[in-house]
């Protein structure tokens, strides 16, 4: 049975989904997949994970579980800070 993690943009008012096998998503597959669905190979721009109803900030190897309610806060890279996703060539 497949789970959704629903997420919004903080600035938006209407929320999409990521569907996905389990009962939990590991945050660096869930930011991947906002992330490049989004921005594709931007090399600027970060995001944050936070969860709308309690405010915790996700971070690596955090788990977010099914039916989670994520906010997205994008953000300019810090000056010096590698890109999210690096192009692997």
């Amino acid at each position: 049975m497949a789970s959704v993690i629903h997420y919004k943009f903080k600035n938006e008012l209407q929320s999409s989904t990521v569907t996905f096998d389990g009962a939990r998503m590991l945050y660096e597959t869930l930011k991947r997949d906002v992330f490049l669905r989004h921005y594709g190979r931007s090399t600027d721009t970060d995001i944050d994970l936070i969860d709308e109803h309690s405010g915790q900030v996700y971070g690596p190897g955090d788990h977010i579980y099914k039916n989670a309610h994520i906010v997205i806060s994008a953000k300019p890279l810090k000056p010096g800070q590698a890109p999210v996703f690096e192009d692997p060539s």
